[in-house]
């Protein structure tokens, strides 16, 4: 599934078989941007998610049932800010991505989706404020994928510092988990400052088996994993590349 946006909304979905494409129906109108879409591991469902044009806060997500080519809206939790992605676990497990922290886990097969907010006891990293010097700290996430067919899964996104009278810092984040999403666990790029958490905002992630993957993000960043040996809560060791 592919899509974009002119005067509303529209998603795509590719059949590689015939080399043709079909328009979707049921998408959002006009006044949304699509920020994410993914298809379920066999294809045979789709999610969507899109977020306001003027209001860039509001949120809104859309769930397919047929493979991406009929859409129909979701009912999300309360408290669900700017949606920037979407993913799937396997063949129904499905993830939609945000600012605020936002991880919902949720059965995409489901006749009336439950959703579940993942919080810091699964590993997410919630808003931290020092009010000592006025700092905020916020995460959003905006991409996730797993190796096909496996636990394994990542999650990929950045960090906004806030504090009174200097500029805002970035920097990237990226989540990882062997369990098919149910907790998660920070990582570290090799050779990087504060412990190898000082990174550029990471922009997509493309895992091919449990041990490779590799993900891109600002100022050129290229960095790769290319094994396993760590695991539990150790920081597994990413090497970059300039």
């Amino acid at each position: 599934v592919f899509g974009g946006v002119s005067a509303a909304p529209g998603l795509y979905r590719y059949f590689g078989g015939t080399n043709t494409f079909q328009r979707a129906t049921g998408t959002p109108r006009g006044g949304w941007t699509l920020t994410g879409a993914d298809l379920s591991h066999d294809a045979s469902l789709a999610l969507a998610a899109f977020r306001g044009n003027v209001n860039t806060a509001l949120s809104t997500a859309s769930r397919s049932l047929d493979g991406g080519l009929t859409y129909t809206t979701l009912t999300l939790p309360a408290d669900v800010w700017g949606l920037q992605g979407v993913g799937f676990a396997n063949n129904n497990i499905g993830f939609l991505l945000g600012d605020s922290s936002v991880v919902l886990r949720f059965d995409a097969s489901a006749a009336t989706p439950t959703f579940t907010r993942l919080g810091a006891t699964a590993g997410i990293p919630q808003t931290e404020v020092d009010a000592s010097v006025g700092e905020i700290t916020s995460y959003r996430f905006i991409r996730m994928q797993f190796v096909p067919g496996t636990q394994t899964g990542w999650i990929t996104g950045s960090f906004t510092r806030r504090r009174p009278g200097v500029p805002d810092v970035e920097g990237g984040v990226i989540l990882m988990r062997e369990d098919g999403g149910l907790t998660w666990r920070r990582q570290a790029i090799s050779g990087a400052l504060e412990n190898g958490l000082s990174f550029p905002p990471i922009s997509d992630i493309n895992a091919l088996r449990e041990d490779f993957a590799v993900l891109v993000g600002r100022n050129g960043l290229v960095a790769r994993r290319v094994n396993t040996e760590q695991t539990g809560l150790t920081l597994c060791s990413i090497t970059s590349t300039p």
